[in-house]
């Protein structure tokens, strides 16, 4: 009987780890699917639209790429909010090194953001 538990609790364990690894997989899935529209409205300056799409991917409170801190942060700069853009790109900067993709870019658009702020 004792051994009876052992094999049941091992198969629980076995299923919530299934679950848990099932959950992660369609989180990720989702992300990517969430970025790729939100990089291709940010691309067509359909910013409103990206900011909502971001919004999803934040929502979800999974991983995120560091790119999303990049993307978001230049929308939220384009729809003018731009503490929280701010905080966005400084974010990119503090996850990733000096040989990011967006690293210039993220400085230079820091540096306007940071005159909007001060303005």
């Amino acid at each position: 009987m004792h051994n009876l538990k052992k094999v049941i609790l091992f198969f629980l364990f076995l299923f919530s780890s299934f679950q848990i690894s099932l959950a992660q997989s369609m989180d990720s899935s989702v992300v990517e699917q969430f970025m790729g529209l939100g990089i291709r409205q940010f691309e067509l300056e359909n910013y409103q639209d990206a900011d909502i799409t971001f919004r999803k991917i934040l929502n979800l409170r999974t991983f995120i790429p560091d790119e999303l801190c990049y993307y978001y942060g230049n929308t939220l700069y384009q729809n003018r909010d731009y503490r929280l853009s701010q905080n966005f790109l400084q974010k990119y900067l503090d996850l990733t090194d000096s040989t990011a993709e967006f690293r210039d870019t993220t400085l230079s658009l820091l540096g306007i953001v940071d005159q909007k702020i001060v303005e």
